[in-house]
């Protein structure tokens, strides 16, 4: 009887059921986040700045969670005439973090670009890396691409490469070897291949002489905030563009100039059918 008292109490009290059950959800939640929990309970924020137990968990579950923090990385790939082809991007924590973490994600960072004459260093993770090509390489894309292994060929998924790559920035016209062409050539035997894109340099962008770091090249699908706040496009507007007449001063706060879209990549991807293909922006992030 005192069960059945106490059902009959809650279900007296209880909202109706309604149409908006958003609103009933949010109404609920409110109600629920004004109970506290006894103080004993209570540690308050933060909750997991330290997990000291870490190291009692079965090497299984600690692999898994190691596994968790490994995130994508743009590797540029460098050459020098010493040691050959390397990149100073650094590398993920999990490697660093004890001998354990190393160990078992290791595995998923094989050494790889090297050839006969240079032993490969670049730790490249095939399944969430993207190999970069900057117009910097562009004397040696034939090389990287000709002391590329057979699984590298069939590991590599992501791949990046300048829109400069081609242009002979000392004596002007293009470069005796075309970097996209030779790229398509292999193509066929990369069946692993799910992306190429073409990156546009901020820093040689039009006129925005955007300043830019000596770190490894990052990319983006939109400009980075820092560079929108030193770009103001109404700099660029021109008195037709303005149209005083038709035009409020709301709208010309929200007016982006054309500096701001990607342009159309469609003669270097020429022939190329990969589920993503396109332009996208890349930049050196600045220390300050």
């Amino acid at each position: 009887m005192q069960q059945l008292s106490i059902l009959q109490f809650v279900t007296m009290d209880a909202p109706q059921a309604t149409d908006a059950a958003t609103s009933a959800h949010q109404e609920t939640a409110s109600q629920v986040t004004k109970v506290r929990p006894p103080k004993r309970f209570y540690r308050g924020p933060p909750f997991l700045k330290s997990f000291p137990k870490f190291s009692r968990l079965p090497m299984e579950l600690r692999t898994i969670i190691w596994k968790l923090t490994l995130q994508p990385r743009v590797v540029e790939i460098q050459f020098d005439p010493n040691r050959g082809f390397y990149n100073r991007v650094p590398t993920p924590a999990a490697l660093r973090v004890c001998k354990d973490s190393r160990a078992e994600i290791i595995k998923l960072y094989p050494t790889c670009f090297g050839n006969h004459v240079y032993p490969p260093s670049t730790l490249f993770n095939f399944r969430i890396d993207t190999l970069y090509v900057d117009e910097c390489l562009q004397t040696h894309t034939l090389l990287l691409l000709a002391s590329l292994k057979d699984h590298e060929m069939k590991g590599l998924r992501f791949m990046a490469i300048d829109h400069w790559i081609n242009e002979d920035t000392e004596i002007g016209g293009n470069t005796e070897v075309d970097t996209f062409k030779s790229f398509k050539k292999i193509l066929p035997a990369m069946p692993s291949m799910q992306a190429l894109q073409v990156v546009y340099n901020l820093e040689c962008w039009g006129d925005t002489d955007f300043p830019g770091g000596s770190g490894p090249m990052e990319l983006f699908e939109e400009w980075p905030d820092r560079l929108k706040k030193l770009h103001c496009c109404l700099d660029y507007l021109t008195f037709s563009e303005m149209g005083f007449d038709e035009c409020d001063e709301d709208e010309l706060l929200e007016y982006v100039c054309d500096d701001h879209y990607l342009p159309e990549s469609d003669e270097e991807l020429a022939g190329v059918d990969l589920p993503i293909m396109g332009s996208i922006w890349g930049w050196r992030p600045t220390k300050d």
